[in-house]
């Protein structure tokens, strides 16, 4: 069960597509502790309280609402030791029909270790302040907090990102697949 300092959210920035919008799901619990992060007050893990079929169940339902099939997971860190049964969970059970990408500081090296499945995007590595950068996202490109953060796509083990940006024209991964 999941207990959330934020809820469900609608988001235009986060999912790497010039397309319209998706919907996030901020999990509670870092051990990254990265300094000036952006969600402190989701580095604690918090008790869980929420089954994992009613997330699925409010995730669909929230999606249908902002007509998207696009769900970032993002935290905190969905693949925090509190959060890995849960991620697992919904890239298992919602994987099929929705294009999820996670946000992790995890390196992508480490998150093969997980065995996930079911998402078509990760963006790996931890946030570094002192390389900070803006993240934006326009219809071209998008680009991420810090340069050493890298976007990979389901099944292919080289970085589709150069300095924390993805370009959506990008054959191995973008819009125009």
């Amino acid at each position: 069960m999941i207990k959330y300092h934020i809820d469900l959210q609608e988001t235009f920035l986060d999912y790497p597509d010039p397309e319209g919008s998706a919907v996030i799901l901020f999990m509670s619990g870092c051990i990254h502790c990265c300094p000036r992060c952006q969600n402190p007050e989701l580095q604690q893990p918090v008790e869980y309280d929420e089954i994992k079929e009613s997330l699925c169940d409010r995730i669909i339902e929230f999606s249908k609402r902002c007509d998207t099939n696009k769900l970032v997971l993002s935290g905190g860190d969905p693949l925090a030791p509190n959060n890995i049964e849960y991620t697992k969970y919904i890239l298992e059970t919602l994987g099929i029909s929705f294009d999820i990408c996670v946000y992790t500081g995890y390196s992508y090296s480490d998150i093969k270790k997980f065995g996930l499945t079911g998402y078509k995007y990760i963006k790996c590595g931890k946030f570094d302040i002192l390389h900070k950068q803006n993240s934006f996202k326009t219809d071209e490109m998008i680009q991420f907090a810090s340069p050493n953060q890298e976007l990979y796509k389901f099944g292919n083990d080289t970085p589709l990102t150069t300095n924390g940006v993805f370009y959506f024209n990008n054959k191995e991964g973008g819009n125009n697949e």
